[in-house]
């Protein structure tokens, strides 16, 4: 009877951790969605137009798009489903934010709300997004997550596709 009784209390516990971090994981994959969403609005502050862009967000621009274009196509070459491979980008632009949240905080706290409106910040904070990028890339191309598909498997759709 106590050994039931252990069971289903670990089952309990088992089934409320689960539900804990899948409640971590939706929320930074909701952070880490609606930040790369505002990226567009944080650039192009006034206006939709490539004429008030500064250099460093031009360039900023040409890299998020190249490497998460590198990214989709290191992800696509493998067996992985398409949430997962949003997923895993999304995840870490959340801690990402998360953590400029928390250092805008203490910059709050510190009563130096000057340097929030520094040109550095902003550079550090594009250059952190593309780092984090290059990170998710280089975890796919490390990690179980990116499974080639099978040079047959290849072969095999590659001759289906050439027949239809």
């Amino acid at each position: 009877m106590e050994q039931a009784h252990n069971t289903t209390l670990s089952r309990i516990g088992h089934s409320f951790k689960v539900f804990l971090k899948f409640l971590w994981n939706t929320f930074f994959f909701l952070l880490g969605g609606i930040g790369l969403g505002f990226i567009p609005f944080d650039i192009f502050e006034y206006s939709f137009s490539f004429s008030e862009l500064a250099y460093s967000e031009i360039i900023f621009l040409l890299a998020f798009i190249l490497l998460t274009r590198n990214y989709w196509s290191q992800a696509r070459s493998s067996q992985t489903n398409i949430f997962k491979i949003v997923y895993n980008y999304l995840i870490p632009q959340g801690y990402l934010l998360a953590l400029w949240f928390i250092a805008f905080i203490a910059l709050y706290i510190q009563k130096n709300e000057d340097f929030i409106y520094e040109p550095i910040l902003e550079i550090v904070s594009s250059f952190s997004i593309l780092a984090v990028i290059v990170i998710t890339t280089k975890k796919i191309k490390t990690n179980k997550l990116a499974i080639p598909a099978p040079k047959e498997q290849i072969k095999l759709e590659n001759s289906q596709d050439n027949l239809q």
